[in-house]
């Protein structure tokens, strides 16, 4: 009589179908984690944006009133006037106190390489001066 000796199954290794749902499953978690990698240097560039844009604006506005706060070739000292303010010395604008929005310094660094001090004016620019 015969005997059949049982042998270990022959499986080794992965099927297709495994690898088929280990690749899709990869790929959606790739596709959920891929964008959120630059989200906070994008947030962060956001808000330098937003600061200069902010400053360049609270300039013109208080060129407009008849205050002058741009130091022309010096976009530090351009920006220190600024951020302190002033007010007026003529015009309907006459003794009201300018002021512009409250900017941590880090921030102030941050969002200078979106402006330059152009024309007697605090320029700004989306893409950047120094970049």
């Amino acid at each position: 009589m015969k005997t059949k000796i049982a042998l270990p199954s022959a499986s080794f290794g992965f099927s297709l179908v495994e690898l088929l749902m280990f690749i899709a499953i990869a790929g959606v978690i790739g596709a959920i984690t891929i964008p959120h990698i630059n989200t906070l240097e994008t947030a962060q560039t956001a808000r330098d944006r937003r600061h200069a844009q902010e400053l360049s604006s609270f300039t013109v506005a208080a060129q407009a009133a008849g205050l002058d706060l741009v130091v022309p070739g010096n976009l530090k000292a351009t920006v220190e006037k600024v951020l302190e303010g002033g007010s007026p010395a003529t015009g309907a604008f006459r003794g009201r106190k300018f002021v512009a929005p409250k900017i941590d310094s880090k921030d102030v660094e941050a969002a200078a390489r979106f402006l330059k001090i152009e024309s007697n004016s605090l320029i700004y620019s989306y893409d950047g001066f120094n970049s």
